[in-house]
């Protein structure tokens, strides 16, 4: 993977997201066609890789782009997994939703062995160590998301934020 070539993202989980889970809101479908004008542009740029961090939530938005750009361009996806055991817990229509979209990636990179306090840090910093370019869906002023952009800014990257 060249980094220089490498876009990641960073987004909330939907209970940080103005419109929940529905993603038939208006909000989040301006949102999703924003995730998939900004991976063209990136990819006309010349990124070829592209790393979802695979949360429920935009991660998910994200993939799922790429998923569909793969089918016209030449660009892969990377899903960067903290943990094993990450959709644990999750209803079954996002277990089946995630592990579609792993059965489609190019690559998984599981980041720990197991659940602890800082996996899901360690994640985000591979996402960002690996990467130029980070695409952010950021509507909350604290938790993982904010923590990654903030990281991402002391790295340097190019940040855009897709809201």
């Amino acid at each position: 993977m060249d980094r220089r070539k490498t876009c990641a993202f960073t987004g909330n989980r939907p209970q940080k997201l103005p419109w929940g889970e529905d993603e038939t809101d208006y909000r989040c479908v301006a949102v999703k066609n924003r995730i998939r004008e900004e991976l063209i542009a990136a990819i006309e740029r010349g990124y070829d890789t592209f790393i979802s961090g695979m949360a429920l939530g935009g991660d998910t938005y994200f993939a799922e782009e790429v998923l569909a750009l793969k089918k016209t361009h030449g660009i892969k996806l990377i899903c960067a997994v903290p943990f094993p055991d990450q959709s644990k817990g999750w209803s079954a229509s996002d277990v089946d939703r995630y592990y579609g979209i792993l059965a489609q990636a190019d690559e998984t990179v599981t980041l720990s062995e197991h659940y602890s306090k800082y996996c899901m840090h360690k994640r985000n910093r591979y996402m960002v160590d690996n990467s130029s370019l980070l695409l952010c869906l950021d509507y909350a002023d604290d938790g993982g998301t904010t923590s990654t952009v903030a990281y991402a800014v002391r790295q340097n990257l190019i940040i855009v934020s897709v809201r």
